[in-house]
């Protein structure tokens, strides 16, 4: 099995890549900071991409395909939180960053891969949202607002 997970440095990524990891599997780990995967079984291959980043998240999906062949599953995880409360400009540049990294980011994560895996006619695109998407978290409308964008 071949699986690439974003975000996989830390949190939820991380869990994922520890979760996955087998003798089987290979593991695409991509990450801002280049996630180590040290003592994980099978094999492990870590991008250093930021997924606003398209051309790095595209070289990353075009080395792992290259390499390994379309991926069984991708795991769009990578995202960010910050508090808002909307009443100050200030909260404009985090919504922005919020949105880049937790819907764009999402969206471009399953674009680099999807057509590959279309071409391979198998495969399984996912994308990490969360309850905040369906329920509000007061001081928290920018995570919210990218979350409820990401299931819908």
């Amino acid at each position: 099995m071949r699986i690439v997970i974003t975000g996989a440095s830390s949190g939820i990524g991380d869990a994922l890549a520890r979760h996955y990891a087998a003798g089987d599997v290979v593991l695409g780990l991509i990450s801002r900071r280049k996630a180590e995967g040290k003592g994980l079984p099978g094999q492990v291959v870590s991008y250093a991409a930021d997924v606003t980043d398209e051309r790095a998240l595209a070289a990353a999906a075009e080395d792992f395909i290259r390499r390994f062949g379309a991926p069984d599953l991708v795991i769009a995880n990578a995202g960010i939180a910050s508090g808002t409360e909307g009443a100050d400009l200030g909260d404009i540049a985090k919504l922005r960053k919020v949105l880049d990294v937790n819907v764009a980011g999402l969206a471009a994560t399953l674009a680099a891969f999807a057509p590959a895996m279309r071409a391979a006619g198998r495969g399984t695109l996912a994308g990490i949202a969360s309850v905040a998407g369906f329920r509000g978290l007061a001081g928290n409308g920018a995570y919210c607002a990218s979350k409820s964008a990401a299931i819908t």
